[in-house]
């Protein structure tokens, strides 16, 4: 999928329970967080695109870089 910026995506938060491992436990899936992304890189080493996301309703207002395949179109 090709993002651009501007573009509003959404990522799920995984929660560790605490009893991962036992057998049969996962990983509990969590909330939704929500942002937009600020900014687009081509990383020559990897060969992808990295992504800027400014999250919001978090306190500090933060950013961080994803993958492509971290997050889906909101």
């Amino acid at each position: 999928m090709d993002w651009f910026i501007g573009d509003r995506v959404k990522r799920e938060i995984y929660m560790d329970d605490g009893t991962w491992m036992k057998s049969g436990d996962n990983c509990l899936p969590g909330p939704l967080k929500h942002g937009t992304i600020i900014n687009k890189i081509w990383n020559y080493i990897c060969y992808r695109y990295e992504y800027l996301v400014k999250w919001d309703n978090e306190y500090n207002e933060s950013e961080s870089w994803v993958l492509a395949h971290g997050i889906n179109k909101e």
